[in-house]
């Protein structure tokens, strides 16, 4: 639990320059989240997810969003931002996995997967400053017109039948065309 809330604040540090808007939104079961700068928004089913913090950086093409829900115990985060050094799913994923490897250092059963055409690192950790937390963490990457999406799901007290939730939350996502409303005066 220390872990994810120490994620968390790191994300939260690295995003304290931006501003918060409104750009998660709940329409008949599900979240909608999106930045400005794309023509699309990234859906998946509302379920027990909570919104604990949305951040958009003043140029209108990086978001962060964190979610929680309660009933599983999965904890999910969303990056958004432009695919400047990386064309595809799993040159993003590679990366990440290049460019963060601190982050990785104490990770056991590293894997690098594909579901469909999402490209991802999973990992476990056992304990966090000398305690059990059993968290599995799976970083899914994608890329949509020029914006790369990485997905964070973590859940502490993992038990291998879980990763089907994983499986089934990024299975879920759908990206669907943004509607624009026009003013009519």
């Amino acid at each position: 639990m220390r872990y994810t809330a120490m994620m968390c604040l790191i994300s939260m540090v690295l995003y304290s320059c931006s501003t918060t808007n409104k750009f998660v939104s709940e329409t008949k079961g599900s979240y909608q989240v999106t930045v400005p700068k794309t023509k699309w928004v990234m859906s998946f089913p509302e379920g027990g997810f909570d919104v604990e913090n949305e951040n958009l950086k003043p140029d209108g093409k990086t978001g962060y969003y964190y979610f929680t829900d309660g009933p599983s115990d999965i904890d999910v985060s969303f990056y958004i931002e432009p695919a400047t050094d990386c064309s595809d799913a799993m040159s993003c994923r590679d990366y990440a996995l290049n460019n963060k490897a601190m982050m990785f250092a104490k990770a056991k059963d590293l894997q690098l997967t594909e579901f469909g055409d999402w490209a991802m690192i999973e990992f476990f950790v056992p304990e966090f400053q000398e305690k059990e937390i059993n968290q599995q963490h799976m970083y899914a990457h994608y890329v949509k017109e020029g914006f790369w999406i990485n997905v964070h799901l973590s859940k502490v007290n993992y038990k291998k039948t879980d990763r089907k939730l994983f499986l089934d939350f990024v299975k879920s996502i759908s990206f669907n065309k943004k509607i624009v409303k026009e003013n009519i005066n």
